[in-house]
Order: structure tokens, then sequence, then C-alpha cells
């Protein structure tokens, strides 16, 4: 009787473990891709800096779930003193997070770097899970 009352009390805690852990919800929308392309154009003394990329989004499960990709190139054009230099910039990172953990991918390094969001934590612990709710009232209180 012991051990089934001890098998019982384990299956208890486990369930109950389970069922209140708090879900995150970071957008009003339960799923979408957002693909969107950027450009960049600029002069300041003597440098002229044009660029262009595309980034995409990806989330499902109201953002608990999202990856996200960017990638780029900019050119920097420098005349000084006579002087000319050009440089070329690319950018292709991509990032994961998954119910508050966070996965970011350097192409250039070939390395994946894994971290506890702590903002997303914060969220799920204090907040009941909703990042909209605790936008809003971060706005309220401000003003």
């Amino acid at each position: 009787m012991k051990t089934v009352s001890t098998i019982l009390f384990g299956i208890l805690i486990t369930f109950f473990g389970v069922a209140q852990e708090t879900k995150l919800k970071r957008y009003e929308v339960k799923s979408g891709i957002v693909e969107y392309k950027t450009t960049t154009e600029g002069k300041i003394m003597g440098t002229t800096t044009n660029g262009e990329g595309i980034e995409k989004l990806y989330f499902k499960d109201w953002g608990a779930i999202e990856l996200q990709e960017v990638k780029s190139t900019t050119t920097t054009h420098t005349k000084f003193f006579g002087k000319e230099t050009t440089e070329v910039n690319e950018v292709h990172t991509m990032a994961k997070l998954d119910n508050g953990k966070s996965y970011g991918v350097d192409f250039e390094r070939k390395e994946i770097l894994v971290r506890n969001d702590l903002a997303m934590e914060s969220i799920k612990t204090f907040n009941n899970g909703d990042a909209h709710q605790t936008g809003l009232a971060q706005i309220i209180h401000t003003h």
C-alpha cells in the first residue's frame, strides 16, 4: 500500500507541476509569417552608406515560439582628405525563441548561443505570461 501511495503522490505532484506552468503569450495573433525588405541610405561628412536586406519572422502559439532571420549587406564609401575607402559588411543571423529560451545562430562563427531570456521569464512569472498586457500596463503607468 505504501508503494501505491508513493506512486500516486508522485503522479499528482508531476501533474500539478505541469498543469500550473504559465504559457508565454507575446502577440494577439495565434500564428503568422512576416517578411519584409529593409533599405539603408545616408550621407554624412564624406561618408555614403547604402544597404539592403531581407528579414523574416515566423511565429506560432501566440509568439511563444518564434524564428527570426536577417540577411543584409551594407556598403560604406568614405572620402576623407583625398583618400577613399569602401567597406562591405554582410550580416546573416537567425534567432529562435522557444517559451523563454533563446537560441542565436552566428553563421560567420558557425556557432549557436543558448540562453534563458530574462524578459520573457519575468513576463511568465509576474504577468501570467501575457506580454501584450505587460506592455499596455507599462504604457499606462508611465503616463
